[in-house]
């Protein structure tokens, strides 16, 4: 599957709203801020393959 920057950076934009919503509701939090870490390691492992 091929994605374009912009349409990464959208999705990366969306998990930042998305983890600020959670911090408010502690019920899905720990489980929506592993998910988001996962989420953040595979855009940064992305970008860095991209460089390459």
């Amino acid at each position: 599957m091929q994605i374009n920057e912009q349409a990464l950076m959208s999705i990366v934009d969306l998990a930042k709203e998305n983890k600020a919503v959670s911090e408010t509701n502690s019920n899905l939090g720990y489980e929506l801020d592993f998910f988001f870490e996962n989420v953040m390691d595979t855009v940064v492992e992305f970008f860095e393959l991209e460089k390459v």
